[in-house]
């Protein structure tokens, strides 16, 4: 870090971070241009006066109503030329004093509209600024429908979006405009500053996240000793929808994680060329091939599909790996017959035993928003009636932003971030993507290669992700991916370092290498028995074609082919250094046989 500014003036952002989310708790936000119009207002309305449909509407939405009303600025009301900027004004007001009459009245989540609108009108009858407003509580503009409901809380969410962008983010900019400026006494101060914004930062995306949810639209579970059994299992049937993870081929990977969970972000980072894509789609391919429809989907009655988006490989490039990816030796387009091309292609994905559907989207590199994913995927759940149970996002930095304020890659890529951990709530399923290590970080890595260090990325951490720390506290799960070479046998490993956990896994397995084949993918094992759960059980590691880390796969290979690990010289039998050398002895590289029901699909 350059010299400390000692003559920067101090500005507090822990301090002011924790005022600005204060006030808006306390219902005492500042105010704001959220451009809000008479039909808003009428939702809102809608929404407070139909008590009858509290299965829609719970406390919590209430209270957003509340909140989102007094963020926005009596004098920037759209009046939309419906009336008086006045008469926008006494309904906003009008909004307050009903939730107002709710809270304190503790009545108004249990009474039929007509009732409630009566009980309204005896509150507000002889003010005159209401007196026009309660006239028209009779209109059909009042009632409401689900549909409603859903378009309340989409304006509800886009209101708080709103709010956090112009107001709470500003925070984060001004820390880092402080750090740009050295006014830090050191990068301890620094991180922990950071570290305290984007939490504080993420716990309040979390709020606009639920408010969008209907799933959320309820009144809690009040727990008494009299209480319904159908409220209990709607709760813990919730419970084991989420709980449901989609395994991938490799069994460390899968204790690691514990396998993709719904309505969570989960990120691979790795530096460039080191397999984010081949890393991003074999877990794609596997969560087709390793998991059955009936355990994952929350809607029996509905079509599994895993999307997979490619931004910087075409759509035929992913299907044309995937083959490889599924075991199966893969042909050179230039070289081969198109009836050669689509025999493997079957050969890869009709023999496999699978009612989960992959969909593979290409988008060109920067040319698609998260919005424009969204939007494909509701055509997507339209078309084939079906229910996503994965998208993997190939890869973060190539999504175009269009709702960042600046163009800086750390604040687009905070955004982007934020947006796919939305839409994993929003589709109720993991958004699993990749990201690009920083500089420092591909330097270290090349200084250990150099030195001849093995598992050299053990020695890369979360600060080197990217260039926003948002990344890291937008993700549930973030995982570091190097590959490298064995220095004895010239097998090429894929080595995993799990750096963040917003969950606990079952297992502490923080680090990991695993072979790769000859045809690109990595080595599966989750076909071999389990033998036991006692780690220091002589055969504990015989269940797994993964290794603890590279020296140890190593020190195995020289033992199995009477090599000396110690000793200086390379394996002689090994030859050139390339990622199909010396795999073909690997176990687990066996063909697999088996039949599909679903084949890939490509759209363009």
């Amino acid at each position: 870090m350059s010299k400390y500014n000692k003559n920067k003036e101090e500005f507090d952002c822990r301090y002011e971070i924790d005022k600005r989310l204060t006030e808006y708790y306390e219902g005492k936000p500042q105010p704001m241009d959220l451009k809000l119009t008479v039909f808003d207002l009428n939702k809102f309305i809608a929404v407070l006066i139909n008590r009858d449909n509290v299965n829609l509407v719970d406390r919590d939405f209430v209270e957003t109503i509340d909140r989102v009303v007094k963020i926005q600025s009596d004098n920037k009301l759209d009046n939309n030329k419906n009336g008086s900027i006045q008469y926008l004004i006494n309904k906003k007001y009008f909004i307050i004093e009903v939730i107002k009459f709710i809270n304190l009245s503790h009545v108004g989540y249990s009474y039929d509209r007509e009732t409630f609108i009566n009980r309204i009108r005896e509150r507000f009858s002889g003010m005159l600024k209401f007196e026009s407003i309660l006239d028209e509580l009779d209109s059909d503009e009042f009632i409401l429908t689900q549909q409603d409901v859903l378009e309340t809380r989409e304006l509800l969410s886009g209101a708080l979006e709103k709010y956090n962008n112009q107001y709470i983010y500003e925070i984060l900019y001004k820390a880092l405009e402080k750090l740009k400026n050295n006014e830090y006494k050191s990068h301890k101060e620094a991180t922990e500053e950071m570290n305290y914004i984007i939490q504080k930062i993420a716990d309040f995306t979390t709020k606009v996240v639920d408010i969008k949810s209907p799933n959320n639209s309820d009144l809690g579970i009040l727990i008494t000793s009299d209480m319904k059994e159908e409220i209990v299992q709607r709760a813990m049937s919730k419970l084991i929808d989420i709980s449901k993870p989609l395994k991938t081929s490799v069994k460390e990977m899968n204790r690691m994680i514990d396998g993709f969970y719904k309505r969570k972000l989960y990120l691979y980072a790795g530096i460039p060329n080191t397999g984010k894509t081949t890393t991003l789609a074999q877990f794609a391919v596997d969560c087709r091939r390793y998991n059955k429809a009936e355990d994952v989907l929350c809607n029996p009655e509905k079509q599994a599909i895993v999307v997979y988006f490619t931004m910087e490989d075409s759509s035929e490039d992913i299907v044309n790996r995937s083959i490889g990816l599924s075991g199966i030796e893969q042909l050179r387009p230039e070289n081969s017959t198109l009836e050669d091309m689509t025999k493997k292609f079957f050969e890869a994905h009709k023999n496999v035993e699978s009612d989960i559907g992959l969909l593979i989207k290409e988008y060109g590199g920067n040319t698609a928003t998260v919005a424009d994913m969204e939007a494909f995927l509701s055509r997507v759940e339209e078309h084939y009636n079906a229910e996503i149970v994965a998208v993997f996002v190939d890869y973060i930095k190539r999504v175009k932003c269009k709702t960042s304020r600046s163009s800086e890659e750390y604040a687009v890529l905070c955004e982007v971030s934020n947006l796919l951990r939305n839409m994993a709530f929003k589709f109720n399923c993991p958004v699993i993507s990749a990201a690009q290590l920083n500089r420092e970080a591909q330097k270290i890595i090349e200084e250990n290669i150099n030195r001849g260090t093995a598992d050299t990325a053990k020695n890369v951490g979360s600060s080197n992700i990217g260039s926003s720390f948002d990344l890291v506290a937008n993700t549930d799960a973030l995982v570091l991916i190097n590959s490298e070479y064995g220095h004895k046998s010239n097998r090429k490993y894929m080595a995993f370092k799990r750096l963040k956990m917003r969950y606990r896994p079952k297992a502490d397995t923080t680090y990991f290498v695993v072979p790769m084949t000859p045809m690109g993918g990595f080595v599966k094992d989750i076909d071999i028995a389990d033998i036991t759960d006692n780690e220091r059980d002589y055969n504990y590691r015989r269940q797994f074609r993964s290794y603890t880390s590279i020296s140890e796969a190593e020190r195995e290979y020289c033992n199995a082919h009477g090599i000396d690990y110690d000793s200086g010289a390379k394996d002689s039998l090994c030859g050139e250094r390339t990622a199909s050398s010396c795999n073909s002895s690997l176990p687990g590289n066996e063909t697999e046989t088996r039949t599909i029901q679903f084949p890939i699909n490509t759209i363009r």
